[in-house]
């Protein structure tokens, strides 16, 4: 669903073609449930009827997102004056322009300005998926334009742990059904 179909071609005895299947685009069929896999195949040559020209595929959809629930967010919010709402939108907005200045920051040369700001940032959210994010996106930026590619990799790993600590594996977990 989705994506290009692959083009006709020829190959000789012994050549390769780098084949990518990718999960498919856009919406899945209303049938399709939690847990539910859908298989095919991708056939090499449809003149020849022999199993060595099918290619089996499983693809598991993910199962669909499931909004929050707005009563449970709307208690805490009745509890709180709208003086602490407004200052939480602030703070919030606050967070939000520092994060965007970040990204504008992002791969930039000297990497002390995206540090300092990141630093200030990681002060008060320092579990904020967004932020969080941020900073692995500009190492992998830095990465690309690494002379030291070890030291490069290096912070790259340690920003995606920093994300994988953050997630709740348990909550994933029973999302997906797994």
């Amino acid at each position: 669903v989705g994506g290009e179909a692959l083009k006709d071609g020829f190959l000789r005895k012994d050549a390769r073609r780098a084949i990518y299947v990718r999960r498919p685009d856009g919406k899945l069929p209303a049938w399709v449930e939690r847990g539910d896999t859908l298989v095919g195949s991708l056939v090499l040559d449809k003149e020849l009827d022999d199993d060595r020209v099918h290619v089996p595929l499983a693809y598991e959809p993910p199962p669909p997102a499931t909004p929050e629930k707005k009563d449970d967010a709307t208690d805490d919010d009745e509890e709180k004056s709208d003086e602490e709402k407004d200052a939480e939108a602030l703070t919030e907005a606050v967070r939000d322009a520092q994060i965007s200045a970040l990204k504008a920051l992002r791969g930039t040369d000297p990497p002390s300005r995206f540090d300092a700001l990141a630093a200030s940032i990681r002060t008060e959210h320092p579990s904020h998926l967004p932020f969080l994010r941020e900073i692995l996106d500009d190492a992998v930026a830095r990465l690309n334009k690494a002379t030291d590619k070890a030291d490069a990799a290096n912070r790259v790993v340690a920003a995606a742990d920093a994300i994988l600590g953050d997630v709740d594996a348990d909550a994933v977990a029973s999302y997906f059904g797994r």
